[in-house]
């Protein structure tokens, strides 16, 4: 059987569906196999109102193929009051039913809607007082965007219908009551116990003890209903804030009559809340009482979804089930007692390799503790490019219904991007991966920021080109040419890191004196480094540049530090006449360490010293300055002299954004996957012949990758696996590093495994030079042919950190002399056998 075929058979509402009709007409005759694919009725029929728990139904030709259902395949389309297109995203899960007069399900199709959690019934699948459109594609079943029928047809003709759903605020006015009466349990278990007379005590180290309740249909999830907002500060929780769902026992030495129960605090979860029941998960806080007979109690008052509850049935029993614990007479002592009111007994001083402990008024815990809930889903696309928006986007598992995420935070068990598969990491938050197995990539996976617009236009200065989009943590590159009316002395300023206004690349300066040439340049957007300060072409003669004010005269190659290259006519430093470039954006780090450029905390072993990084949170690439425009007419005032016909700087790289990934198992990266949060491309100016007219934009800066892994990271070496000249494997470094056995015959190679790095300008005029690195084995372009037109800065670097647990000081099992990567790994080719050691790993 396939997804839900099996499950939507119990469906406990969907009864009263059999009889009605709806707007696709026709007949509804027992299954066919051959002919068109057609829709025949729906419900609710068109135009028609349902509750936010009821199913749309929708009865077909033929016999269903369940793997073609998706919200690809049957879209919504959600309608405010006035009729306006939203950008609510309805999210289900779909399967098979019986279409009425069929003796087997296959013909009518179910998409089911998320019953909402909050306690405005706000984020469900559908959401009150809407109009919603529903729209079956139709088309080639080649596409797999279409639904197909099991013979592989696909739906002959699209088909589009509307509904509404009721208005209200209370759960009766919201929900159908699917059955009448209060809920009424359906089942009791607790793990860890076998038998109910001798359940374990869950002391600390066991097994995690759960008490889980069945009920026979939804619940109202509204936390007065079901207390899930259980506050774990014991200063702070109270009894009387128990809820209608609780844990009690009775004590003869504290009771003060045979009805007084004391009660027992537990952690409340609405694990299953769907047509087919509620299940609530207690989780006692601490260790049970021994010998004791615990009681489960489910006041009168717990409502089911409609808001219906069993206070008009007098013989209602409140006790939903009870069990006796284990006896264990003696004195049970879990640990240590410490009850953390203040810090006296902390040993602020002490310094170890793990992260330092968060301690609070009445609580301890873990300062690197994993965020991630225990799942079984797993990832692994198959499309060729994948694009995760990290505000809100739908995620396919490897098995089972897509489902959405907000936030950017993915939680998986076990994930893997296969080779020749792309992920792309959008939107505005960084994309954060939560895996409590193992993360492998074989793909790519990439948060790099987007292309500031390149000029292929002379005549359009009124007309803006676009700075590249900071993604995930990134900031956006400025505008060239970024006023619509009036002349732009400057190209748009950058943003910074977290779309910080005017943190980015400076705007390169309007060229509007006779016989100087093109506008200058855009600043470079800034992470770690301003520019690149380790390029590693041909540097020229000229005198080098600082980095900490933007020159003044003409000056080679300026673009390495971060600044706009120099505007008008000329050669690399030798300009006719001068023209500033775009400033270079400010550092994330300011103070005058060097050993706190990074985010979280690190121990330095040899004197046992503690250093706090400087960055209180995980940030990416500043976004690169719009270039400088021209004009033509030597006119340097705002509206004279046709503003329109300037020739038009090119728009800035965005930044570069976050990815963590943080997984219990092992972080693997194989000879052909990639991480990637490069800063965007600055866009050329307009070219006039051969020359540039106007600024590049600048580059955005590289955002920041941070692996952390309970385990190990294992990263197979890229490059030539060849061992013959000029073979061998290609270290980034070469030819000053020292050749080894492992890497005979040394190459630079720019096929990174992991990285972080700014971008430039892509302009025509550099011909084959869209890149800062040449083909793998090639020198990279001498800076002066760079500077040789007004191209924008460098996007500054960004920032990679690998996490794992230290090894034994007094062991150095891999020969490199410090315990802080012995759980980092290189391989060559594969990720088999011992990983390399020594100099080869230090290389690597």
């Amino acid at each position: 059987m396939s997804r839900f075929e099996t499950a939507t058979l119990s469906f406990a509402t969907l009864a009263t569906l059999a009889a009605c009709s709806g707007s696709g007409g026709g007949s509804t005759a027992a299954s066919t196999t051959g002919g068109d694919f057609l829709l025949l009725q729906t419900e609710p029929v068109h135009g028609g109102t349902i509750y936010l728990n009821d199913p749309i139904a929708l009865d077909f030709s033929n016999q269903v193929d369940i793997d073609s259902a998706s919200l690809t395949t049957v879209q919504f389309l959600s309608l405010d009051q006035l009729g306006n297109p939203n950008q609510e995203l309805v999210s289900g899960n779909f399967g098979l039913g019986t279409s009425p007069g069929d003796t087997a399900p296959g013909r009518r199709l179910f998409f089911v809607p998320r019953l909402p959690s909050n306690n405005n019934f706000s984020n469900g699948g559908f959401k009150s007082g809407r109009t919603y459109l529903c729209q079956l594609v139709g088309g080639s079943a080649q596409n797999e965007t279409v639904l197909r029928d099991r013979n592989g047809r696909a739906l002959s003709q699209p088909v589009t219908f509307s509904f509404s759903t009721v208005e209200g605020t209370q759960a009766a006015q919201l929900f159908r009551n699917p059955i009448a009466g209060g809920p009424r349990r359906t089942g009791l278990t607790v793990t860890t116990a076998t038998d109910f007379d001798d359940v374990p005590l869950g002391l600390f180290g066991a097994p995690p003890l759960e008490v889980r309740l069945h009920f026979d249909q939804a619940l109202n999830p509204n936390d007065a209903n079901v207390p899930v907002d259980f506050d774990t500060n014991p200063l702070l929780r109270q009894e009387s804030q128990r809820g209608r769902i609780f844990l009690e026992y009775h004590d003869a030495e504290l009771a003060q009559g045979a009805l007084d129960y004391e009660w027992i605090p537990a952690d409340v979860e609405l694990e299953v809340n769907d047509f087919t029941g509620a299940v609530v998960v207690l989780r006692p806080v601490g260790v049970l009482p021994n010998n004791a007979e615990i009681r489960i109690i489910v006041e009168a008052t717990v409502e089911d979804i409609a808001g219906e509850s069993n206070l008009a049935k007098p013989a209602y029993d409140r006790v939903f089930g009870v069990f006796h614990t284990q006896s264990a007479y003696d004195q049970q002592w879990d640990g240590i007692a410490e009850d953390f009111v203040d810090n006296r007994n902390i040993d602020a001083t002490a310094v170890f390799a793990e992260a330092q402990a968060e301690v609070g008024p009445g609580y301890v815990k873990a300062g690197f503790a994993f965020e991630g809930n225990s799942t079984t889903l797993e990832y692994e696309p198959t499309t060729q490019e994948i694009v995760l928006n990290t505000a809100f986007t739908q995620v396919v598992p490897k098995t089972g219904l897509p489902f959405t995420v907000s936030g950017g935070v993915f939680q998986f068990r076990n994930v893997v991007i296969p080779q020749g598969v792309t992920v792309l990491g959008q939107g505005p938050n960084p994309m954060v991966w939560l895996c409590s197995g193992d993360f492998t990539v074989a793909g790519t996976l990439s948060v790099r920021g987007g292309n500031g617009a390149r000029v292929d236009t002379l005549v359009t200065g009124n007309y803006a080109k676009a700075g590249g989009v900071g993604q995930c943590g990134g900031g956006n590159g400025g505008d060239g040419s970024p006023n619509a009316f009036t002349r732009d002395l400057r190209g748009g300023t950058g943003r910074g890191p977290r779309q910080a206004a005017g943190m980015g690349g400076g705007g390169g300066y309007l060229s509007c004196i006779a016989g100087c040439g093109g506008g200058s340049g855009g600043g470079g957007g800034t992470m770690a480094t301003q520019g690149d300060p380790h390029w590693r072409g041909t540097l020229p003669t000229a005198p080098t540049v600082p980095n900490t004010a933007s020159p003044a005269t003409n000056t080679s190659f300026q673009q390495r530090m971060g600044y706009g290259g120099a505007g008008c006519g000329g050669g690399s430093g030798t300009r006719l006449t001068f023209l500033a470039g775009g400033e270079v954006a400010p550092r994330v780090f300011t103070d005058a360490r060097n050993d706190n450029d990074f985010w979280g905390s690190a121990v330095r072993l040899g004197n046992n010293l503690r250093i706090t990084g400087e960055l209180a949170i995980p940030v990416g690439g500043g976004g690169g300055g719009g270039g400088g425009d021209m004009s033509p007419s030597a006119n340097c005032t705002l509206t004279g002299g046709d503003p329109g016909g300037d020739r038009s700087g090119g728009g800035g790289g965005g930044g570069g954004g976050v990815l963590i990934i943080k997984a219990l198992g092992s972080i693997n990266i194989t000879a052909t996957g990639k991480l990637i949060a490069d800063g965007g491309h600055g866009g050329g100016g307009a070219l006039g012949g051969t020359s540039s007219e106007a600024g590049g934009g600048g580059g955005g800066a590289g955002g920041m990758v941070i692996l952390m892994s309970a385990r190990g990271i294992n990263i197979v070496a890229h490059g030539s696996a060849s061992t013959t000249p000029p073979g061998g494997r290609y270290v980034y470094g070469a030819p000053t590093a020292t050749a080894t056995a492992t890497h005979p015959y040394l190459r630079d190679d720019y096929n990174f495994a992991i990285s972080a790095d700014g971008g430039l300008t892509l302009t025509s005029s550099l011909g084959s030079s869209t890149s800062k690195y040449p083909p793998t084995g090639q020198n990279m372009a001498a800076g002066a042919s760079y500077d040789a037109e007004p191209t924008g800065a460098l996007g500054g670097l960004g920032i990679v950190q690998l996490m794992v647990p230290p090894g034994d000081p007094a062991v150095n099992p891999d020969g490199t002399n410090t315990a802080l990567d012995d759980n980092i790994n290189f391989y060559i080719d594969a990720i088999t056998g011992a990983p390399l050691s020594g100099a080869n790993k230090r290389q690597l």
